[in-house]
């Protein structure tokens, strides 16, 4: 694996550095030094996380290295669906991570995957994302790898329509930016 340090003699022009995809950045051990690495060259840092590993520490490190934004990945704004789909994590750790981030004055966007199960609750994540002060929350489509994926897909409905409308609605009377790429 090629080191930070190696790509930026390389890439000098290297403005930001965004942590996302397949995994948990926080599993590697390396992630702080290479963020710090980063602060140090004024390169950018975006960290995508499910925040279940997140700690005061950890955010007191990454405002003083000035990461520039942090997404939470939690796909569901209640408890059990929420542990329906991440399974193994809990609920109540990840909401008081995101209230950490929340107040750690770095900038927080929840994630969200849609799907059949976890469209209905898009007004509930709004209200969560105004709840732990994310400013900004982004609805994304589900990318499955492993094969077909239209069983996965929210459908097109008019339920679902109404979903959306009442979402973007809600997105504005709270003032949380809104991204559906």
């Amino acid at each position: 694996m090629m080191k930070l340090e190696e790509v930026y003699k390389q890439i000098p022009m290297l403005g930001t550095l965004n942590f996302m995809g397949d995994g948990e950045p926080l599993m590697n051990p390396e992630l702080n030094d290479i963020i710090h690495y980063a602060a140090l060259h004024d390169i950018h840092t975006v960290v995508t996380t499910n925040s279940t590993l997140l700690t005061q520490s950890i955010l007191d490190k990454w405002k003083k290295d000035k990461v520039y934004k942090i997404h939470a990945s939690i796909d569901a704004a209640d408890k059990a669906l929420y542990e329906a789909v991440r399974v193994g994590a809990e609920w109540e750790r990840t909401k008081e991570n995101l209230v950490l981030v929340g107040q750690s004055g770095i900038p927080l966007c929840i994630n969200i995957v849609l799907t059949g199960m976890t469209m209905e609750g898009m007004p509930n994540t709004v209200k969560l994302a105004h709840e732990v002060g994310a400013k900004e929350i982004t609805f994304l489509m589900p990318i499955c790898t492993y094969g077909d994926d239209r069983d996965t897909r929210p459908k097109v409905s008019d339920v679902n329509k109404s979903l959306f409308r009442q979402t973007a609605s809600l997105c504005r009377k709270l003032g949380i930016r809104w991204v559906f790429p």
